[in-house]
């Protein structure tokens, strides 16, 4: 198990590709796959926006990969329908309650 804080500076690429060494490393030692998860985002609109740029990046560079990836966003109510459609776009599954 790895815990790392995330930088709030850091880019896209470097989020997206930081863990590539780690997640082969641990694929090659046997492991069926990597669980990946991370801070709860939200409901500050702006935040969410600007997160959805990483979750993208992380679905394009990682899903051909075999990783689980656990996004949580806390969303207003006003917004959870629009919301869950954006994120629907590259996630296997959005959950709402």
């Amino acid at each position: 198990m790895v815990v790392s804080e995330m930088k709030p500076d850091i880019s896209v690429y470097d989020y997206v590709h930081g863990w590539d060494a780690r997640m082969e490393a641990a694929l090659e030692r046997g492991f069926d796959a990597i669980w990946c998860s991370r801070f709860p985002v939200g409901p500050d609109p702006a935040k969410l926006d600007a997160s959805t740029a990483f979750d993208l990046a992380w679905h394009e560079h990682a899903r051909d990969r075999r990783y689980v990836s656990l996004c949580i966003f806390v969303v207003d109510a006003l917004e959870r329908t629009r919301r869950a459609a954006q994120l629907a776009a590259f996630h296997d599954h959005v959950v709402t309650g």
